[in-house]
């Protein structure tokens, strides 16, 4: 059954809500502007409006913060190793892995990239993205306390697994809360971390 709206009742399959102006439905208060008018995710609240998200602008913002933040550390991990790994090589020894250390984080983000958006689908994106962060941060952890190169080389494959949520999952987010007029000038807001 589909989903259909008319006079301020929404029909979803058994369930009929009603929806009052400046009221509620599943707990998303409803918005006063029509700047801030709420979508519903996977409910059109009418034939004109598309059912893009539950969120207002104001709700939008700390959640598009966020992203910024979790991409803001594989961008800046990035940087830094590539700026620091001579000196890192040199003092660990074992300069033959140097290639390795970009090679190993590079294929793991790679192979796990699709798995985490299945995942994501599957499981929810916040979690999938708590996941994969969480994965990096204690990655980035095992870097900073790697004694050899070649502990230097696992711990970068296991940030490497972290991070391929950390992309997929962002861009997802933004695209599952924002309309497609808004999108590229989020991802302009999300090119900017870089």
């Amino acid at each position: 059954m589909g989903h259909q709206s008319y006079s301020g009742t929404v029909h979803r399959d058994s369930e009929t809500r009603k929806i009052a102006r400046g009221g509620n439905l599943a707990g998303n208060a409803a918005c006063a502007s029509a700047q801030e008018r709420t979508y519903y995710i996977g409910m059109a609240t009418s034939d004109s409006e598309p059912a893009h998200s539950a969120l207002t602008e104001r709700q939008r913002r700390p959640i598009l913060f966020a992203v910024m933040m979790t991409i803001f550390m594989p961008a800046m991990e990035i940087t830094l190793v590539a700026t620091a790994l001579p000196s890192i090589a040199t003092e660990l020894g074992g300069f033959e892995l140097y290639g390795w250390v970009f090679a190993t984080f590079m294929l793991a983000q790679a192979v796990t990239s699709p798995l985490y958006g299945k995942l994501g689908d599957l499981y929810g994106r916040r979690r999938t993205l708590f996941v994969g962060a969480s994965i990096f941060l204690l990655a980035s952890l095992l870097c900073g306390l790697a004694t050899s190169m070649l502990q230097l080389v696992a711990a970068r494959a296991l940030q490497g697994l972290g991070a391929g949520a950390i992309m997929p999952m962002a861009l997802t987010i933004v695209g599952d809360i924002y309309p497609a007029r808004r999108r590229a000038q989020i991802q302009g807001y999300l090119s900017s971390v870089w």
